[in-house]
């Protein structure tokens, strides 16, 4: 798992590149994405990847990790990891 911090800049360097509207990229946006995603480094790339496939923006990929059907699977996939951690 990543730093908080490196996560964000990680994030905001690539979807920056993609030529994201940095008016919808604030850093606000780049911390809820990523702690939404738990700092999970494939999970950073997954969603870097969707927003440049899809030529969407953070705000888009936020409603879409925000939908409770996103949620669920987040949170089952948290406990599943936790348990093979521990």
């Amino acid at each position: 798992m990543l730093e908080i911090n490196d996560a964000i800049a990680i994030f905001a360097i690539e979807t920056k590149i993609n030529k994201e509207n940095t008016r919808e990229a604030s850093d606000a946006n780049f911390e809820h994405l990523v702690q939404l995603i738990r700092n999970l480094l494939l999970a950073i790339n997954q969603a870097i990847l969707y927003i440049k496939d899809y030529k969407s923006n953070t705000i888009k990929l936020l409603n879409l990790y925000q939908s409770e059907k996103v949620i669920k699977i987040i949170e089952n996939y948290s406990k599943d990891l936790k348990v093979l951690i521990d």
